[in-house]
């Protein structure tokens, strides 16, 4: 049997969202740019587990590239889904 840590309170991601290692894309109610710095919590394959308090409420996750993302932008959200 495998032993180890139970994770709670996390939501997984993909791993592609992951900017840098540290950083995840996010968008505001008023379609901002918000970049996050977290701290992944667990990844396996293409996954990463972010603490939920890590991740501000009523924001959406940006999965696609940006070629120049600048805090703030407004950003222009298709298809969106929430974490």
């Amino acid at each position: 049997a495998i032993t180890g840590k139970v994770l709670h309170d996390v939501i997984p991601l993909p791993a592609s969202v992951l900017h840098d290692g540290r950083y995840l894309w996010l968008v505001d109610k008023k379609n901002k740019l918000i970049v996050k710095e977290v701290e992944v919590s667990w990844s396996e394959q293409e996954l990463i587990f972010v603490a939920k308090d890590q991740i501000p409420e009523n924001v959406r996750v940006i999965s696609s590239n940006l070629s120049t993302p600048v805090m703030g932008m407004q950003v222009n959200p298709v298809n969106a889904v929430q974490p």
